[in-house]
């Protein structure tokens, strides 16, 4: 038990300091959280996220079709290559 909350506070710790770099800690004019949230706003990054969510959409949709067809099959998997 006595472990178990030493790990805790340790973990505890490591989040706030964590925290404090990144709110707080100037690296140059601004924190690190200005640095990413100004980078996260450019056109590119905003790219990026759309074409992260399409892909994840696509993941999603074929680990239903998967799990679909092998309920269907009786768990048996698919012997066809690829699929």
């Amino acid at each position: 038990m006595m472990r178990r909350l030493f790990r805790v506070a340790i973990s505890l710790v490591g989040l706030l300091a964590t925290l404090w770099v990144l709110f707080m800690v100037p690296f140059g004019h601004r924190t690190l959280w200005e640095h990413l949230t100004r980078v996260a706003a450019t056109p590119e990054a905003r790219e990026m996220g759309s074409d992260l969510g399409r892909a994840g959409e696509d993941l999603a949709e074929e680990v239903v079709t998967q799990v679909d067809r092998l309920r269907r099959d009786g768990g048996e998997p698919d012997a066809t290559p690829g699929h």
